[in-house]
């Protein structure tokens, strides 16, 4: 515990400079679910923008309920870096029913988001997180394309090649899913989770 209260005081001291502040933070994501959750208010609304990035993390890995609530108001952050973190956040708590007030706010965070994706999307790590944003706004062709582009890119990434088969099975194309998975395996022969999958009925 002393390492906890240790990071916390870090974190809330002002007078230290906002990296070693935000440092702290970061050291906390292990153990968020083990300190008063009204600190991750205090620092969602610090002064510094660092700060403000750093402790929207501590949302997702905290134990709350209404993350999806409390991750709402920073998508109107007056810093990009701070919008930029609390969409992904966001994004990860699989967020639904999300109040008609609020629906403009998050499809143009979103928008934002995407945009700076693409900025860099010559990474397939980047084409991944692009798939993953269309999955949740249910656009299959786009996270289609973003996970072939991704397996073109790096053959070797398997994650991209299952989620690229499961996509095209999910929605019916059963033929192009096989087709995927042969690619899949000639680039990878001996990855368990592919075979699994190449044996897996539904495919």
């Amino acid at each position: 515990m002393s390492r906890l209260s240790n990071s916390l005081d870090l974190a809330n001291d002002q007078k230290l400079p906002a990296i070693v502040r935000a440092s702290a933070l970061e050291r906390l994501f292990p153990v968020v679910g083990n300190f008063d959750l009204n600190t991750i208010d205090v620092l969602l609304t610090d002064e510094n923008a660092w700060i403000r990035a750093a402790a929207v993390n501590l949302v997702v890995y905290s134990s709350r309920k209404n993350k999806t609530q409390i991750l709402l108001p920073l998508l109107c952050d007056s810093v990009r870096s701070v919008r930029l973190e609390a969409v992904k956040a966001f994004l990860e708590t699989n967020p639904e029913g999300v109040a008609r007030s609020y629906r403009l706010t998050l499809n143009r965070a979103i928008k934002e988001y995407q945009q700076s994706l693409a900025d860099k999307a010559d990474f397939p790590e980047i084409q991944m997180a692009i798939g993953g944003v269309a999955l949740t706004k249910r656009n299959i062709p786009a996270a289609i394309s973003a996970f072939s582009q991704a397996v073109e890119m790096d053959p070797q990434l398997v994650q991209a090649w299952v989620m690229l088969a499961r996509i095209e099975a999910a929605v019916g194309q059963r033929l192009e899913a096989k087709q995927t998975l042969i690619k899949a395996l000639e680039a990878n022969p001996s990855n368990r989770q592919l075979l699994q999958l190449s044996n897996n009925p539904g495919f």
